[in-house]
């Protein structure tokens, strides 16, 4: 769920996975930069989190890097309690899941073994703050669900299929 990333403090964005040095004690090697003396001051801990993301129709799994959003804590905090406490993490990550969020993603098709593999990494994401009928701050649920068979629609449209036609 954590990483150690190496975050050099030129401003250059390196972001690699960093690994404890054999040679050297509290120093760590990147690979990508070939830097093999990085001091623990220019590393920071990032998350590597792998979600099962779904709604109704269907589930992906994605990676997320920036998890902030969904934890509500950072990368060292969340440590901080896994270290302290394992139970305690565990019920804070069981907290965390089933709440409907909007995820903002981007998404690609690598190659894996010659085979095309959608791979998806979460960008950002917000809980779903739905109003009542009559006003106060979030969206109306009413609106929203309308959208979201709207865009279910199109994508249907698109891709020549129906979901009615598949669940009969």
């Amino acid at each position: 769920i954590f990483y150690r990333a190496h975050t050099p403090a030129d401003g250059t964005r390196c972001m690699k996975k960093v690994f404890e040095s054999r040679n050297e004690a509290g120093m760590y090697e990147c690979a990508k930069c070939g830097k093999k003396t990085i001091l623990e001051c220019d590393t920071s801990l990032r998350f590597n989190v792998r979600l099962s993301v779904g709604d109704c129709t269907s589930n992906n799994w994605c990676s997320m890097f920036d998890a902030e959003t969904l934890f509500k804590k950072s990368a060292k905090e969340m440590k901080e309690i896994l270290d302290r406490d394992l139970e305690e993490f565990q019920v804070y990550i069981k907290s965390r899941c089933l709440i409907p969020m909007v995820f903002r993603c981007s998404a690609k098709i690598e190659t894996y073994n010659d085979a095309p593999k959608l791979k998806i990494v979460i960008n950002e994401v917000s809980e779903m703050n739905y109003k009542e009928s009559g006003g106060g701050p979030g969206l109306d649920w009413k609106e929203v669900a309308s959208a979201q068979i709207a865009e279910i629609r199109a994508m249907e449209a698109e891709l020549g299929v129906n979901h009615e036609d598949l669940y009969q």
